[in-house]
């Protein structure tokens, strides 16, 4: 408030202060002049006194009004130091706060365009980056290289996120090395990376320099004495063919990503077209997949599995089709894969159970005893509940267990095997008999194959395809059978679609044989059990 108050008065009109002065100044005076006479004409009457005594009285009034003058200009003075004062506290409390300002400013600048970790470019400046390169250099090619690096959350978890932080810093640190003077390197996320090329002429120039420098980025990396290899994976994207804004440059360069991630990863890929239209066709078959499963749009299909002796069907396996609202039937080979990966396969597969249940119950009762084959997904196997609900199903429908048969591939076997051990010894305690599907096609191994309990070998198509155009394939299909049955399994040949493969595998002593040469999978209604006896 004190400040203020002076302040305030030094902002009066100063011009009015001084005649102010003035005027008081010539009051006085005139005051002084006049009351002084009056006074002295009032005590004294000699003349000659009277003038010596006027001199006396002028002196007193200049020091009077000395004293007068000295207090009010002293006073002035002192408002005049003590506004300056506080002018100068005032300017130097405006120039820290503007060092503040712009500290603060750097500050916010730095947190909205740098990232912390690695001290190169945020999102939003990779974004600003891109603009202005459009705005500006619009007839040049620009390429988006989006990375991520493989299997990074296992370092994380096995090594601590400090470490993981420095290794990225590390990765960002030798991309940045590797790059043009011009090109920029962005941390977007995670351990997710984005690298803009610029200057040059051609796509394939583009591309070629990309492969160079993946290869440079897949190697060894020492952190605290220790041993990293790591991979990563890329999508390429490039302005202006895949996109004019960075929005668009993302997309297509995230869509590379994510086939170079199903790919195997350790690789990168340029956007294309008919890739982009594969994914979104996979995206929308996942979202349709959901209200298949609510509106139970599968139907079982049966494909007889014949004996090769005697031409007899005692074993079907069951084939899941959809039955598309707008699309019609459509195969497996259209959705399985997606219904894996989306976990949608396992109500998909306990529709095929229960459908199954359901008709061996009927073939049962029309004097059919048909064992059924079906396949089981490793999401549906290793489920921790599966156990419990194939029991409650067997309880439910009544059926016996033996004339059921469980699926399972090479590769779902080589995952966990101790545990799959574990899931099939249940399985088969309960009267399950348990095949490996494809053989051949995986990871064959004789070490799994006398350690899990399979009672059916299934023989790959693509083993009995080439028997006509490669005799190398009869001895390995010979061996194959052979071994089976030293385990004691019975072998199935699938895939038998012409006469000559039928009686190549039928002189190799194939238990069963299964394949379009006798019949295609159908509806129930449609097949024909009695058809070769």
């Amino acid at each position: 408030m004190k400040h203020k108050k002076h302040h305030n008065q030094f902002k009066e009109n100063p011009f009015r202060h001084t005649i102010d002065i003035i005027v008081g100044y010539i009051m006085i005076g005139i005051s002084w002049i006049f009351l002084s006479d009056k006074v002295l004409e009032m005590f004294i009457n000699d003349n000659e006194v009277i003038q010596s005594i006027q001199t006396l009285k002028g002196v007193l009034y200049v020091l009077i009004t000395g004293a007068l003058f000295y207090f009010i200009i002293k006073r002035r003075m002192n408002l005049y130091a003590e506004s300056n004062i506080h002018l100068s506290e005032a300017v130097e409390a405006l120039e820290k706060s503007n060092k503040s300002l712009k500290s603060l400013e750097d500050h916010l600048y730095k947190m909205a365009f740098f990232d912390d970790l690695t001290g190169y470019f945020s999102s939003n400046k990779l974004k600003e980056e891109i603009r202005d390169f459009i705005d500006h250099r619009e007839n040049e090619l620009l390429g988006f290289v989006y990375i991520d690096i493989d299997n990074f959350k296992e370092i994380n978890e096995t090594k601590g996120h400090a470490l993981g932080d420095r290794l990225i810093k590390l990765i960002a640190d030798n991309i940045s090395q590797n790059i043009g003077k011009e090109d920029i390197v962005a941390r977007l996320s995670g351990d997710e990376l984005v690298v803009l090329l610029k200057n040059h002429e051609s796509k394939e120039s583009l591309i070629k320099m990309i492969s160079v420098q993946a290869k440079k980025l897949s190697r060894i990396y020492q952190l605290d004495k220790d041993d990293f290899y790591v991979s990563i994976s890329a999508g390429v994207s490039v302005y202006p063919y895949d996109g004019q804004t960075y929005d668009d440059l993302l997309k297509a360069a995230d869509l590379a990503l994510s086939i170079a991630k199903t790919k195997g990863k350790n690789r990168y890929i340029v956007y294309d077209q008919i890739d982009a239209d594969k994914m979104h066709e996979q995206v929308e078959i996942a979202n349709q997949l959901y209200y298949a499963n609510k509106n139970e749009e599968f139907v079982v299909f049966y494909q007889p599995i014949v004996t090769s002796n005697d031409l007899k069907i005692d074993k079907v396996e069951a084939l899941v089709r959809w039955n598309h609202p707008f699309k019609g039937l459509l195969s497996p080979n259209t959705f399985i894969s997606i219904a894996e990966k989306t976990g949608h396969i396992r109500e998909m597969t306990w529709f095929v159970i229960r459908e199954s249940f359901k008709q061996h119950l009927k073939w049962m009762e029309a004097g059919h005893k048909i064992s059924i084959s079906i396949n089981l997904s490793y999401r549906v196997l290793m489920d921790e509940y599966f156990l419990t609900r194939i029991k409650t199903k067997v309880q439910r429908f009544k059926i016996d267990p033996k004339y059921f048969i469980f699926e399972l591939t090479e590769s779902m076997v080589a995952e966990e095997l101790d545990k799959m051990m574990e899931i099939i010894d249940v399985l088969r305690g309960m009267g399950f008999k348990i095949a490996l599907d494809d053989f051949g096609t995986g990871y064959s191994s004789l070490t799994y194959l006398q350690k899990l309990k399979f009672d059916i070998l299934k023989i790959d198509r693509s083993f009995i395809s080439s028997i006509e155009s490669s005799s190398d394939h009869i001895p390995v299909i010979e061996f194959m059978v052979n071994m089976a049955h030293h385990l004691k399994m019975m072998v199935v040949a699938e895939g038998i679609e012409l006469e000559k493969e039928f009686e190549i595998i039928k002189k190799l002593k194939s238990d069963y044989v299964q394949g379009y040469f006798f019949a295609k999978p159908n509806l129930p209604e449609h097949l024909d059990l009695d058809k070769f006896r």
